[in-house]
């Protein structure tokens, strides 16, 4: 879950540097981009199906493997879900900030903003992660 939603974050930050052009909520969040949230979510899903096919399994060797078609359905559920949830945990921490008139959430962390800059889209993914491995759409249920 953590390298999934992280990997949004780093996905949607590059993808936006490079080509990101229309603003996603220019009054919220200035930074971020249409493109940069698209990037994003490439990214997560292709980062979901190399934990799906290769990481999980070789952490939990079990009977119940799951198939490469699995793997890809998986990650086309995983991925897109833990984006887009990571995005509105940061987007509402964002809110959060400008309604404090505030920039960071703090200074633990130079350089990234803060503990809750960091932990804001992991906080927003565990719900949906959780509900998504449940169900057995991320591989066979628990």
């Amino acid at each position: 879950m953590i390298a999934v939603t992280k990997s949004t974050d780093a996905g949607a930050y590059f993808v936006g540097r490079a080509v990101g052009r229309h603003k996603l909520i220019p009054r919220l969040s200035p930074g971020k981009t249409w493109e940069g949230a698209v990037g994003g979510m490439l990214t997560s899903t292709i980062v979901a199906f190399a934990c799906l096919h290769w990481l999980f399994p070789a952490m939990a060797p079990t009977t119940n493997a799951i198939t490469l078609i699995q793997c890809i359905i998986g990650a086309i559920v995983l991925g897109p879900v833990l984006a887009i949830a990571g995005m509105l945990g940061d987007l509402a921490e964002s809110l959060v900030k400008r309604d404090a008139g505030v920039k960071d959430s703090g200074s633990w962390l130079p350089g990234l903003g803060g503990v809750w800059d960091v932990t804001d889209s992991l906080i927003a993914a565990v719900m949906p992660a959780f509900l998504c491995f449940a169900a057995g759409v991320a591989g066979p249920p628990g």
